[in-house]
């Protein structure tokens, strides 16, 4: 607010606490991350800058905890993860490959630090709330930024992003199936209309990466938002309503010539492979690598063969170094029964921990994490996310919720706004 008085000015400004900082600085690391491969010279400072930004602002806030009280908060996402990479690194002295480890080790403690700076800020329901919705919108800017960048007679080249950002059509898929999902329960389930141009601009850019398994997951979870919004009369219509708009979605796929050359003809592609009248050979060539990983994990079924084994040992196969493509083969092969368990341990307890808030309490936002989690073990069948940072975001911001529930106040703010949320929908 800008007053002059008495010949002088005075510019009242919004009090802005270390809270907003941290959100701003999650906003730009996480477009960072999104937009640009760290891995490419030259934007890794850019991506190393914004990461420092981010833990710097919450440790800060460490820092000020333990002066007020002598606190450090060490979430049990951060424990977990920290296990989890102990064992990673102790594979090493098994593997026949522990020279490769090291990568690997730098990642992982890039995670840890991380997963630790997210839970010192959002750690309670409205922080949790705050930490998807800088996902969602960081993932808009970065489709914006694709959008800005291509050249329209690109847009349905079968590639759309992969030149400009970096990464390849599964990170992309998977970053917008999640914020897409973020963006969508915010339009429907809160009412928030210009939320539903977002997550349009959003699934649009999925189609166009030509992902199959993206459209499939947004798809599917798009209908469980649905079903699990209420279990009233109008749950059968509703359900009617988005069946109908996926059998159209997928009607202009495999007929709007533009979208087929897209992804539809990939969608062809598939179901003439499941019926053998076609060979696909991205299919093909997954279903190798599960069946080799399927010999791989018994050579060493309980300890595993140590970390990037697998694209080592499929060399021979495929004559070139690869990964599964499928994180649950992959942690199998690499880390055998034991690393399976340390690393799913934490999907198990977090989804034992949402049937309460979700089929118990109605509590939206423990449907959209519900949702969120059902869809990133859908797309780890055909993608590895144990040492993805992006994938490991997603995962604590689910935590985060799940943590700020048990306590007895949160639970009580959280019933007072689902209240106002089914009053205001009776009132629209």
């Amino acid at each position: 607010m800008l007053a002059v008085r008495k010949r002088t000015m005075n510019i009242s400004l919004p009090r802005l606490s270390l809270d907003h900082f941290i959100d701003a600085a999650l906003l730009l690391y996480l477009f960072v991350l999104f937009t640009f491969n760290h891995h490419i010279v030259g934007l890794s400072y850019l991506y190393y800058m914004s990461y420092f930004l981010f833990v710097g602002f919450s440790l800060v806030k460490v820092i000020m905890r333990i002066r007020l009280d002598g606190r450090v908060m060490v979430s049990g996402v951060t424990a977990w993860y920290f296990i989890f990479s102990l064992y990673v690194v102790a594979t090493a002295l098994w593997s026949d490959y522990p020279h490769l480890i090291l990568e690997t080790v730098v990642r992982l403690i890039q995670i840890i630090f991380l997963i630790f700076s997210v839970s010192q800020t959002y750690a309670t329901h409205s922080g949790a709330r705050r930490c998807v919705k800088i996902i969602s919108w960081a993932a808009f800017f970065c489709v914006l930024y694709i959008f800005v960048n291509t050249p329209p007679s690109e847009w349905f080249a079968g590639n759309f992003g992969d030149d400009i950002t970096g990464q390849n059509a599964n990170t992309i898929g998977m970053i917008l199936t999640v914020s897409t999902l973020i963006t969508a329960f915010f339009a429907y389930y809160e009412k928030r209309r210009y939320y539903y141009v977002v997550a349009l601009i959003q699934f649009a850019a999925a189609v166009l990466t030509s992902s199959r398994k993206t459209v499939v997951a947004v798809c599917l979870g798009v209908v469980m938002l649905i079903f699990l919004k209420d279990k009233s009369v109008k749950l059968l219509i509703r359900m009617l309503v988005a069946a109908g708009i996926v059998f159209g979605l997928f009607y202009a796929i495999m007929t709007v010539p533009e979208l087929y050359s897209v992804i539809g003809r990939r969608f062809e592609s598939m179901l003439g492979y499941l019926m053998s009248t076609d060979n696909d050979n991205s299919m093909y060539m997954r279903r190798l690598f599960i069946e080799y990983a399927e010999k791989f994990f018994l050579e060493s079924p309980v300890l595993g063969s140590g970390a990037h084994s697998f694209s080592q040992m499929i060399v021979s196969v495929v004559g070139r170094s690869t990964y599964a493509h499928n994180n649950y083969y992959e942690i199998l092969v690499n880390f055998g029964l034991v690393g399976f368990f340390i690393y799913y341990s934490m999907y198990a307890y977090l989804i034992v921990k949402l049937l309460r808030p979700v089929f118990r309490d109605g509590n939206d936002v423990a449907k959209l994490m519900m949702t969120l989690m059902a869809v990133i073990l859908i797309c780890e069948y055909g993608i590895v996310l144990y040492y993805s940072v992006y994938a490991i975001v997603f995962i604590t911001a689910v935590f985060m919720f799940v943590s700020a529930y048990d306590s007895p106040e949160q639970r009580a703010f959280a019933s007072q706004q689902n209240i106002m949320y089914t009053a205001r929908e009776r009132t629209i």
